[in-house]
């Protein structure tokens, strides 16, 4: 699996890391393994033809025989929470702004609950997800 950061901001801004992301995704179960892939061929970070044909293209599998039934009213809220961080690099040696290598994460989950088994534990820092109606404040 490869994955680019998708941009209009010039290159030369240092506006996001230009690399790109590879994972390897390990299956269980019974199969004949193939053969391994190659890295595949990724477009430029700001193609935009490409972002917009590949948008256009996600489908579902919904038809008459395999409906793709949704609710139309929810009573679970969901809190999603997305983390964007760089790390050092010896020397500025990485090629993500200021010689950093990027990472993030999008974690989503449902429960607004803490569990332990240690009833003596205190987090040393805790996380306020604020109101559901969460504004986004670029620093």
């Amino acid at each position: 699996m490869a994955a680019r950061t998708y941009s209009v901001a010039p290159a030369a801004s240092n506006y996001f890391d230009n690399t790109t992301t590879t994972a390897i995704v390990q299956y269980r179960g019974y199969y004949t393994p193939s053969s391994p892939p190659s890295l595949p061929h990724l477009p430029a970070y700001n193609d935009t033809n490409a972002s917009v044909q590949v948008m256009a293209s996600l489908r579902n599998l919904a038809d008459a025989k395999h409906p793709c039934n949704v609710p139309l009213s929810t009573s679970t809220k969901l809190i999603y929470t997305a983390s964007l961080n760089s790390y050092p690099c010896i020397n500025n040696s990485c090629s993500g702004a200021n010689g950093t290598r990027f990472a993030a994460s999008n974690i989503k989950f449902n429960a607004l609950e803490s569990k332990s088994e240690d009833p003596d534990f205190s987090p040393s820092m805790v996380f306020d997800s604020g109101p559901y109606e969460v504004c986004f404040l670029i620093e």
